[in-house]
């Protein structure tokens, strides 16, 4: 894959798989949201690796990582995590994630103080007071009943089907970023949805144990913001030191919609910490 190391990390009991730009750069280490994984970075990947050590994790359940029949939620992953960055000698490197990785590399940094130059946060529904991504009547098990019916279909879609799936709802992604959307979901444990239907201890209570600077970046709440803005106003107050974006025009997958807009705030984030 473009001369990145494929790799294993033998972490907080399961084999987790990531890939690596390699270089000399200091190093950054992206997560991804929910049914993706690691490779669904690619194009980011490539735009960063001139400058910096990319590493591109699949999160437990997810892409070519151990899938367990139970043992998913936030500080679970958040010590996948932990333990990869150990596993690989990286010092303290830059945490990047998306939705469910933004939320994973968030408790990885809040439990494992010192871990981290610095936090990436991009439209992470765990920022919430009640919004539709907490605070949901859905209960645990319908919850994951509902993501083993929603793999289930895309199984049944295939590449294919998904390849035309994703043309029809976004058609203005990337092409870097569609065959790996789509291989994603084909990888996804059934399982996955258990992240989700684990008690959460307070979103504030994370965040203010946050011992880095932090960049908060959100969509907008017209477009499918999974972070709801009242709560990240209220972010602000809490973390230590940060700044919160928010990226005009972009939907949840804001690092797919407005790619150049995001990238052009990140890279001036980690050039500055």
């Amino acid at each position: 894959m473009r001369d990145w190391q494929s790799g294993y990390v033998n972490t907080n009991g399961i084999r987790m798989h990531y890939w690596r730009t390699g270089g000399g750069g200091l190093p950054v280490v992206l997560s991804h949201g929910a049914t993706d994984s690691g490779l669904c970075w690619t194009r980011t990947a490539l735009a960063l690796q001139g400058d910096y050590d990319v590493i591109m994790v699949d999160a437990r359940g997810h892409g070519l990582s151990d899938k367990p029949s139970s043992e998913y939620g936030p500080r679970f992953s958040g010590d996948d995590l932990a333990g990869l960055i150990v596993g690989l000698e990286l010092d303290r490197p830059h945490l990047v994630g998306h939705s469910m990785g933004g939320e994973i590399s968030a408790n990885c940094v809040a439990d494992h103080p010192g871990t981290a130059r610095s936090l990436v946060i991009l439209d992470s529904g765990f920022i919430s007071n009640g919004g539709p991504y907490r605070g949901s009547s859905e209960g645990a098990e319908e919850r994951i009943a509902r993501s083993r019916a929603g793999v289930e279909e895309m199984r049944a879609l295939g590449m294919e089907g998904l390849l035309a799936r994703l043309s029809k709802e976004s058609p203005n992604w990337h092409e870097l970023e569609r065959a790996p959307w789509a291989a994603s979901k084909l990888q996804v444990s059934p399982e996955y949805g258990r992240f989700f239907a684990q008690d959460k201890r307070p979103w504030q209570e994370i965040i203010a144990a946050v011992d880095c600077p932090m960049l908060l970046m959100i969509a907008d709440p017209g477009l499918g913001s999974h972070t709801e803005w009242e709560a990240a106003i209220e972010a602000t107050g809490l973390w230590k030191e940060g700044n919160l974006l928010h990226i005009n025009g972009a939907g949840h997958n804001l690092q797919r919609d407005r790619w150049e807009v995001f990238m052009d705030r990140l890279t001036t984030w980690l050039a500055g910490h």
